[in-house]
């Protein structure tokens, strides 16, 4: 009966090891490369030098003398 259990034995594939597909390769440099280039775009654009904000400056912007304003002109009824 051994012999049987060996001959058995013998016969069985070896597990295969998951392995990194070459598509999951692929996405994986495709995701880093826009990643990478996504972080070069931010820097270049956006990492500069930072404006301060100041509450009284956009106050002035928003609601200031400089904004336009509408002017009507009341009608005179005529008797």
């Amino acid at each position: 009966m051994s012999a049987r259990y060996e001959n058995d034995r013998a016969v069985q594939k070896p597990i295969k090891q998951p392995h990194f597909s070459s598509y999951g390769r692929e996405i994986t440099l495709a995701l880093l490369v826009k990643f990478l280039l996504l972080a070069g775009v931010w820097w270049l654009f956006f990492a500069g030098n930072k404006q301060p904000v100041n509450g009284a400056v956009i106050a002035d912007k928003l609601f200031g003398e400089n904004r336009p304003s509408i002017q009507t002109q009341k009608t005179q009824e005529k008797p």
